[in-house]
C-alpha cells in the first residue's frame, strides 16, 4: 500500500513537471482562489449577520433604555403629583372653620378639593384623572364623567392602601374598569393623605394613566421594513401594554418567550416564536415591577445580508473567471511583485510598519507597491494619532459628565417655587430662588473648571437646602469646613454627585429621614473633604462593584466612579476618592485633593 501511494505522488509529480509554467501556475493557483473566494463568502456572510444582529441589539438596548427612562419619569410624576395633592388637601382642610367634616359640610370644602384636583392634574399631562375619598365616604374626581361608588373604590383600591406607616404610593395592576374608563385599561396608584398637624387620616387619593399613554412611549412603526414590536408585562407574565392592542391583558402565550422573561437578567436572546425567529430583548423596569420587551424579526433584519450575499457570489464567480484568465495572461509578470507584496503585508501583520515594498515600476503593480507604502506611512502615523485623541476623548467625556446639570432637577425646584408662591410663601420662595441662582453661577463659572473649597462648598450647601425643601421628611444635612483648607483650588461639581449619591441611594432607598454630613478638613498629605450620610449603604463586595465598572446597569452609581475618575484625571493616581461604607447604617466617601492654590493643576499630573 506504501509502495502504491508512493507511486502516485511520483507520478502525480512528473504531470505536474511536464506542464506548461502558465499551466502549474493555473493548476495551483485556481484551487487557491476558489478555496478563498467561498472562505470570503462565508466569512463575509457570519460578519455581516453577527454585525446586523448586534447592531439591532444595540439599538435595542438603547431604545429599550431611553423607554426605560420616560417611563421611570411618569412613576416620579406620579409620586410628585400624589406629594403636591397631599399639601393642596392639607391646605384645603386647614383653611375651614369646620372642625368634623361631614357629608353636608364636605360640600363647602368640594369645588377647593376639585380645583386642587384639576390643577395637579393639568400640570402632570400623564395622568388622566384623580380621585380623591375621605374617610366619610365622600369622593370627589375629576378626569372622569362620574364618580364610581364608594364600595367599587374600597373593594378595588382602598382597601389595598396601608393604614399604617409611611404614606407612599401603591400600585394597584393594569386591569379595565369601566367607571374610570371603558375604552382601555388603566393603571391605578393609590396613597392615603393623613392630616400634617393631627396625622389623622384625611382620605385616599387615587391617581389613574391609561394604557394609551404608556404605550406611546413605544417607537413609530410608520415607514419601517423590520418587523418589530414592543410590549410591557408584568412579573407573573401578564401583558399590560402593547403595540398590539388584541394582546392586552393576556398572559404571554409562548412558552419560550414566557421562561425568558423569567429570568432575572436583562439581556438579547434568539428565540423561536411560532415559525419565525426572534432577536428578544428585555429590561426589568424596577420602580413598575415590569419587563420591557423588544421582539425583531431576524428575517426582516437580515434580508440586506441575503442580498448581499448574493452579489458576493455572482461577483466572487466573476472574479474566479477573470482571475483565471488574467493568471494565464500575465503570470511571470505579476508573481514576483506580488510575492514581494505578500511578504510585506506579511510584516504589517505582525505590527511592523516600517516595512516598504520596492516600487521601481510604473504599471499598475508598481502603483500598487507605491499605494502600499503610502498606506503603511499613514497608518504609522494615525496609530499615534488614536493614541492621543483617546487621551483627549477621555478628558472630553469626563468633563462632559460634570457638565451635564440633570434637567428634572432644574425643573423640580421650579416647580417647588411655584408652589411656594402659589401658597402665599414668598420667604421662603425667594430663599429657594437665591440658592438656584447661586448653585448655577457656581455650576456654571465662566467656564472654569477649577475653584477653591471655599466656593465648592458653598454651592453644596445652596444644593442640599434645595433638595431638603423639595425633602423636608427625608433629608437633614451638617456642613463644616476648616478655614485652613477654604482657599485650595479644587475640580468644580466634585460634591455634588457624591451628595446626589447619597440622597437617591442612600437616605430615600432607607424611607427615612437621615443626615447628610460634609466636613472639611486638612492633613498631612492632602486637603481633605468627607460626605458621609446615615442612609442603605453598601458591601464591600458592592463598593468593588461601583469604583470596578462591573455593577449591574440598573444600579449604577455612576457619579462615584466619575468624580475618582476625573480627580486622578487631573491631579494622579495618588488622589481621589474612598468608600466606607456598613449595610442599613450609612456611607462615608472621602475626597482626596492635593494643597494647592493654584488655578490649574501640573500638566504632569494630567
Amino acid at each position: 500500500m506504501k509502495k502504491r501511494f508512493s507511486g502516485i505522488i511520483m507520478g502525480m509529480k512528473r504531470i505536474f513537471e511536464n506542464l506548461s509554467i502558465c499551466s502549474k501556475f493555473i493548476s495551483v493557483c485556481v484551487p487557491i482562489i476558489i478555496v478563498l473566494v467561498v472562505s470570503i463568502l462565508i466569512a463575509s456572510n457570519s460578519v455581516l449577520y453577527r454585525s446586523n444582529i448586534e447592531k439591532a441589539e444595540e439599538i435595542a438596548r438603547d431604545e429599550c433604555e431611553i423607554m426605560n427612562v420616560r417611563l421611570e419619569s411618569m412613576k416620579e410624576n406620579v409620586i410628585t403629583c400624589s406629594n403636591m395633592l397631599a399639601q393642596d388637601i392639607n391646605r384645603v382642610y386647614s383653611e375651614t372653620n369646620i372642625t368634623n367634616i361631614d357629608n353636608i359640610s364636605f360640600i363647602s370644602i368640594k369645588n377647593n378639593i376639585y380645583t386642587a384636583l384639576d390643577y395637579d392634574r393639568r400640570c402632570f399631562s400623564d395622568i388622566e384623572s384623580i380621585l380623591f375619598v375621605d374617610t366619610k365616604r365622600n369622593i370627589s374626581s375629576v378626569g372622569i364623567k362620574q364618580a364610581p361608588d364608594y364600595e367599587r373604590l374600597e373593594k378595588d383600591f382602598i382597601s389595598g392602601i396601608p393604614k399604617k406607616g409611611l404614606a407612599k404610593c401603591v400600585q394597584f395592576p393594569m386591569e379595565k374598569r369601566d367607571y374610570l374608563n371603558d375604552q382601555e385599561p388603566v393603571l391605578t396608584f393609590g396613597k392615603r393623605i393623613i392630616n400634617m398637624e393631627t396625622g389623622k387620616i384625611l382620605g385616599y387619593i387615587l391617581l389613574n394613566i391609561n394604557e394609551s399613554r404608556i404605550s406611546a412611549i413605544f417607537p413609530e412603526k410608520e415607514g419601517e421594513v423590520l418587523g418589530r414590536e414592543y410590549f410591557l408585562s408584568s412579573n407573573t407574565g401578564q401583558v399590560v401594554s402593547s403595540m398590539r392592542k388584541d394582546q392586552l391583558l393576556k398572559n404571554v402565550s409562548d412558552g419560550k418567550l414566557r421562561s425568558y422573561l423569567q429570568e432575572p437578567e436583562d439581556g438579547s436572546e434568539n428565540l423561536g416564536i411560532g415559525k419565525k425567529q426572534y432577536l428578544v430583548t428585555k429590561k426589568w423596569i424596577k420602580s413598575l415591577e415590569w419587563n420591557l420587551v423588544s421582539q425583531i424579526s431576524i428575517e426582516d433584519m437580515t434580508r440586506d445580508v441575503r442580498t448581499t450575499t448574493g452579489i458576493t457570489i455572482a461577483l466572487g464567480i466573476s472574479g474566479i473567471v477573470a482571475a483565471v484568465l488574467l493568471i494565464f495572461i500575465l503570470s511571470k509578470l505579476i508573481t514576483r511583485p506580488i510575492y514581494a507584496l505578500t511578504k510585506a503585508a506579511g510584516e504589517i501583520q505582525n505590527g511592523d510598519f516600517s516595512i516598504s515594498c520596492p516600487a521601481d515600476t510604473k504599471d499598475e503593480v508598481g502603483v500598487l507597491s507605491t499605494a502600499f507604502n503610502t498606506m503603511t506611512g499613514k497608518i504609522a502615523g494615525l496609530l499615534v494619532q488614536v493614541k492621543a485623541e483617546q487621551k483627549r476623548k477621555r478628558e472630553y467625556e469626563l468633563a462632559l459628565i460634570q457638565a451635564q446639570i440633570k434637567p428634572h432637577f432644574l425643573y423640580n425646584t421650579l416647580d417647588l417655587i411655584y408652589i411656594f408662591c402659589e401658597c402665599n410663601m414668598a420667604s421662603k420662595g425667594a430663599k429657594l430662588t437665591k440658592s438656584l441662582a447661586d448653585y448655577y453661577r457656581t455650576s456654571l463659572s465662566s467656564g472654569k473648571e477649577i475653584i477653591t473649597i471655599k466656593d465648592e462648598i458653598k454651592n453644596i450647601e445652596n444644593y442640599l437646602f434645595i433638595q431638603r425643601e423639595r425633602y423636608c421628611d427625608l433629608i437633614d444635612f451638617q456642613v463644616y469646613c476648616d478655614p485652613k483648607i477654604e482657599d485650595y483650588t479644587i475640580l468644580k461639581m466634585t460634591l455634588q454627585p457624591l451628595v446626589e449619591n447619597a440622597i437617591y441611594h442612600g437616605l430615600k432607598e432607607k424611607g427615612i429621614k437621615g443626615t447628610i454630613r460634609i466636613e472639611g478638613r486638612l492633613e498631612e498629605s492632602a486637603a481633605v473633604i468627607v460626605v458621609e450620610d446615615d442612609g442603605a449603604g453598601m458591601t464591600h463586595d458592592r463598593i468593588r462593584q461601583v469604583l470596578a465598572q462591573d455593577e449591574p446597569e440598573h444600579k449604577r452609581h455612576f457619579g462615584l466612579r466619575s468624580v475618582d475618575k476625573r480627580i486622578k484625571l487631573y491631579f494622579g493616581e495618588s488622589y481621589g476618592i474612598h468608600i466606607d461604607s456598613v449595610v442599613n447604617k450609612g456611607t462615608k466617601v472621602v475626597v482626596y485633593i492635593p494643597k494647592t492654590s493654584q488655578e490649574t493643576p501640573d500638566t504632569d499630573q494630567v
